[in-house]
């Protein structure tokens, strides 16, 4: 696959932050994140693959120190139980919490963990951009997915949207926490989730696509730090599934 084909909606921007996809492809439900980084502390860190999660991990801790570790590190940028679940951030346990009462309804899992009775704690994040938080739901049983976004409003309080789309094989919907240019402030995500179409079969096809696609231009800096990729079958009766990670750390990039 060469750069950007199929997914010209990320090949095309510099600096897209935190990016998540939700899809579908065959029998199964998939959810994307990848994390680039501009500074040291973003940088040196890693996805791994850890039991059933997908967790961001430090490569240098004294490195990641330098930044704000809570931001930085979390345990659970992928769920994958009976359903699939996607964030940015320690804000996972309420879409977790959310779905384990919510969870017969994709959308009220979402408006419900995003909301601000649920906890006054999740409104964008604090730091010197005021990085959106972004999450999003894919169940099993379910034909639609969910994504949303808490951003940061002119008078400082808090943005929540939420969007609802069919699934449909060999396409995704994509969220990411920044707007593409690599100017200073970067600028928070804006519009809907944009599409994405999934060429591959696996989740390492997927990854290596993804992954190629936020490769920079010849001659600007490559942002690119971790790519990881769950497959969930779309069987209610079983729980099956298929992870693959790329550290940009382990290739000697």
């Amino acid at each position: 696959m060469t750069k950007g084909e199929g997914l010209e909606n990320l090949a095309k921007w510099e600096y897209l932050g935190r990016v998540i996809i939700i899809g579908q492809i065959d029998d199964n439900n998939v959810v994307v994140y990848a994390l680039t980084g501009r500074s040291p502390p973003s940088r040196a860190r890693k996805l791994e693959v850890v039991g059933n999660n997908v967790k961001i991990e430090a490569i240098d801790e004294d490195t990641v120190k330098q930044g704000k570790v809570d931001l930085l590190l979390y345990d659970n940028a992928i769920m994958a139980d009976r359903a699939l679940l996607i964030a940015n951030g320690d804000h996972m346990s309420a879409i977790d919490h959310s779905y384990f009462i919510n969870g017969t309804s994709p959308m009220k899992v979402m408006t419900s963990a995003f909301s601000k009775n649920h906890s006054d704690k999740w409104s964008y994040e604090d730091d010197k951009y005021c990085t959106p938080r972004i999450g999003g739901i894919v169940m099993r049983e379910d034909n639609v997915a969910v994504l949303g976004i808490l951003k940061k409003a002119e008078n400082d309080e808090t943005l929540r949207y939420h969007f609802e789309f069919p699934l449909i094989s060999g396409k995704g919907k994509s969220i990411t926490t920044y707007a593409g240019p690599n100017v200073e402030p970067v600028p928070s995500f804006t519009g809907e989730p944009f599409d994405v179409e999934l060429k591959g079969k696996t989740p390492e096809e997927i990854a290596e696509a993804v992954y190629e696609a936020l490769k920079p231009e010849q001659g600007k800096d490559d942002f690119r730090v971790s790519v990881a990729v769950a497959f969930q079958e779309r069987d209610i009766n079983n729980i099956n599934n298929k992870f693959f990670r790329i550290n940009r750390s382990e290739r000697g990039e």
